[in-house]
Formats: structure tokens, sequence, C-alpha cells
């Protein structure tokens, strides 16, 4: 049968609850992949790959399945990468984590403590799989991080598994859960952590984190990545950020970036990540982000052969 035909059969048909399960049936289909890792600039033993397995129908993993971490806002992780190497002692934390890229690599690449939240069990569970797979454990908390620890409503985008957030308004859902919400300023109390590198990525929650982590931004100075979504939470994080004296650089394009003082830049760059740092950032850190940038492009290299 044609695809044409097929899908109208699939729309006209078959009954609703024939489709979602067939719908189910696809989303879960195991996905396996292997994840090429980028060579440290120091050339430092590391990993050179991560084996992964998430249902077929996770946007990330597809992503990551497609063009490896070379396709994968490469330019923001290498800052973020640069971040690690160069910030001080401490813990990274990884807030809003999905299948756990940023916080894997970070366990990967580097020596630090990592922690990451993702409240969604489904996605929290690959990003645990694929660290006990290749012996990368780390923390994996299913916690969402908000601006008053209890429980809240946990709304599931009904277009995109990444978009999930506690704001009810931000996608569509017609699904949810409740979930355990924990502050910044609380969970790094309760674990006896000092932040070095926060990266935060709450689907328009960023300005409630920052605002549950008032404590941490005044005694710790963590630097900061976060995504800043265009006509959305520009004014909350900035109105959140302005009281710490941090150096803000909007990462869009090849670092190194411009400092700036407004968050409202919009030329249509989808969801961009912005780097706060508590100092302005030097030359080595801008000549480590090239370096990670120049590796990070070069796994495509080795994900051709």
């Amino acid at each position: 049968m044609p695809p044409a035909r097929l899908r109208t059969v699939y729309r006209t048909v078959l009954p609703e609850p024939v489709r979602r399960r067939i719908r189910h049936q696809l989303y879960h289909r195991p996905r396996r992949l292997t994840l090429h890792l980028p060579v440290p600039p120091d050339r430092s033993a590391r990993p050179r790959r991560v084996e992964m397995t998430a249902p077929r129908g996770m946007l990330v993993p597809r992503m990551l399945d497609e063009a490896g971490l070379a396709g994968y806002e490469p330019e923001t992780l290498a800052v973020y990468l640069a971040a690690v190497d160069l910030a001080p002692a401490g813990t990274v934390l990884d807030i809003g984590a999905n299948v756990g890229v940023y916080g894997l690599l970070a366990r990967a690449l580097s020596d630090r403590d990592v922690h990451a939240f993702e409240p969604v069990p489904e996605l929290a569970q690959v990003a645990i799989a694929t660290g006990v797979t290749n012996r990368l454990t780390y923390g994996v908390s299913r916690l969402a991080v908000g601006r008053e620890p209890g429980e809240a409503t946990f709304y599931l985008s009904d277009s995109s598994d990444s978009s999930n957030s506690l704001n009810p308004t931000f996608r569509q859902s017609t699904r949810s859960l409740t979930v355990t919400v924990t502050t910044l300023d609380e969970y790094v109390e309760t674990h006896g952590l000092v932040p070095a590198v926060v990266k935060i990525d709450a689907e328009t929650g960023e300005p409630d984190v920052l605002a549950g982590g008032h404590e941490t931004l005044r005694t710790h100075r963590p630097w900061l990545l976060l995504e800043v979504l265009p006509g959305r939470t520009e004014k909350a994080v900035a109105a959140e950020m302005e009281p710490w004296g941090y150096t803000w650089y909007r990462c869009v394009g090849e670092p190194p970036y411009a400092a700036s003082t407004d968050l409202a830049v919009n030329d249509g760059t989808a969801a961009p990540m912005w780097l706060m740092l508590p100092e302005p950032a030097t030359d080595e850190f801008w000549n480590r982000a090239l370096q990670w940038l120049a590796a990070l492009r070069a796994t495509a290299e080795v994900k051709a052969r």
C-alpha cells in the first residue's frame, strides 16, 4: 500500500485507541547509538565513546544518532566544557538534564562530581542507564528545580519530550505528572555541595531556578550556562541576575562572545543559551572553548568512518 494511502487509513479508519497504541509502540522501539566523544585539549586519557539505548521516539537521542555531538549544540557544548575545565573547584549541576548529555560529558571528560536533575522518569532512566552502561555513573535526581520546595504539576509537551515544563502555558499538554520540587539552595545545602558550574535548561523555568538559588549565587558564585527564551523569559532572568554582578555572554555563533547587558535579543535564533560569569571571561577561557569546539567538530569525522 502506498505511504499516502497508509496515512489516510491511519487517520480515518483506525480508532483513536488503536492509533494511540501504534504511536506508543513506535515511540518505544529501542534506538542504540554510539556517541563519539571529543578528545580533550590536554590529550588526557578519557573515554572516546559512549553507548546509549533510548526509545526511538525521543528527540535528543535521535539528533545525536543522526549528527553526533558535532551537530548537537557544538558551540554551546564547547563553552560548557571550557567552563567545566576552568571554573574553580566544585560540583557540576545539570538542571533540566533530559537524557543527560551535559552531565554525562562533564562526568566523562573531567574529574568533577556531577549531579543532574530530570523529573520525567523515562528520560531520567536513559540518563541513569547510559551512565551505568559506560561506567560513568553520576547522580541523577528525579526532581524538578524551582522557586520553592514542595510538589507541583509537571506538564508533558504534546509536541516534544524536550519541551516539558512546570509552566502550564509553555507548550500544549494533555498529559502531566506530579513531581517533587527542590530549590537550588535547598539541594546545595542538603548535600553539602560547592557548585562550580550550573547548567539550567528548564523550559521557561529558569527565572524560578535562579530565584530559588539566591544564597548559592551569593555564596558560591558558580559559572552559569542557561537558556533564555526570546519573548518569554528575558526580563525575568535579567531581574534575577542583575543583583549578582555577573557578566553575560550570548552563545550564538563561534566564540569568543562579546559581553552584553541586554537579554532581549530576538534574531530568530531558537532558544539561545547564555554564559553568565562572576568575572569577565579571559582569553584563556575563549581559547579553551575554541579548542573544545575543534574537538567536537572532529567527532563528525570519526562518526563518518
